[in-house]
This record gives structure tokens, sequence and C-alpha cells, in this order.
């Protein structure tokens, strides 16, 4: 049982420590706006895996509806860290996971020739039509710890609005940043 014990303390300290949650930057939807290089209205289509180094990371192919910010158009490629290649499975604290034929409204930043979510689950809501046929926009609430800029922990708040009035929002921030 010793043996056991050393073995998995050994495990512990070699893989840098326990498994840990992540740790995220409360980000108001403006300051989301104003960081993003673009925000898309996009389904995504596909996603496969690689391996980089020790890292895996899935990579979503979205077919962009519509662009609120930027110049993404037709298709683009979405990476996120964690993912599945062979038998190896590797996940992440914060990331989330998008469903092939599912709407989504991106934050991204695209930076190094690779295009992410801004704020992990925070960047990302999804688009649905609910029971009245409204468009929706959605985000559960992230179950990750979340700091407020003091650095003082905060609780996330799910967000779900009808999703003419979060584009408007959206684009009236976008045309402020652009005077």
């Amino acid at each position: 049982m010793r043996h056991l014990f050393l073995l998995v303390a050994a495990v512990c300290l070699w893989s840098g420590g326990p498994a840990r949650g992540a740790t995220l930057q409360q980000l108001s939807l403006d300051e989301m706006t104003a960081k993003a290089t673009a925000i898309v209205h996009g389904r995504a289509l596909e996603h496969y895996a690689t391996a980089q180094g020790p890292t895996i990371f899935t990579h979503y192919r979205m077919q962009v509806s519509e662009t609120l910010k930027g110049t993404a158009a037709g298709t683009i490629e979405v990476v996120l860290p964690g993912g599945t290649v062979g038998h190896m499975r590797q996940t992440f604290a914060g990331i989330p996971t998008l469903t092939e034929g599912k709407d989504y409204l991106l934050f991204l930043w695209t930076g190094k020739g690779v295009t992410q979510l801004i704020g992990f689950t925070q960047g990302l809501f999804e688009v649905s039509t609910d029971a009245s046929g409204k468009t929706m926009v959605s985000r559960v609430a992230s179950g990750e710890l979340m700091l407020n800029r003091a650095g003082t922990p905060v609780q996330d708040q799910p967000v779900r609005m009808p999703l003419p009035l979060f584009t408007a929002h959206v684009k009236s921030i976008v045309d402020k940043g652009s005077k």
C-alpha cells in the first residue's frame, strides 16, 4: 500500500501536481467586444484534433452566417486546447466543446495564425430558437473560479436574450470603438 501511495505521489509531482480548475478574468460584453479581432454568428460543421508537442488541440470548422466585427467570412477554423488523438484524451478546465450542427455566436481572437475564443466559455454563446419561435442567445454561467479586475472572486452569471437585441448591442459597441 505504501508503494502505491509513493507511486501516486511521484506521478502527481511529475505531472505538475493534481488537476486544477482554471481561473478566469471576468470579462464584460463590452470588454470582449473590444478585445475580439472577430465576432461571428456561425454553425459548427466538423472538428478534428491534433497533437502539438504535449498538447492536444481541437480544430472546429465553422460556417459563418454573419460577421459582427472583423472580416471573417465563409468558413473559419477555431482552435481550442484539449481533445482526443488516438487513445490519448486531454481536457482543460474552462474550455467549452462545440457541437456539430449547432449555431453559435463567437467572440474570437486571432494571433500567430490561430483563431481562439476570448475568455474560453465567456466568448461562446449558443444560438437557438425557443418554444415561442424567438431566436435566442444564451450562455450558461462558468463553473470556473472567476476574478474581477481587482482580483476579487466573483460569480459568473448566465446570459439569455433575444438574438436581435444582443447583436444590436454588440454592433453599437463595435461602432463606438471605430470612431
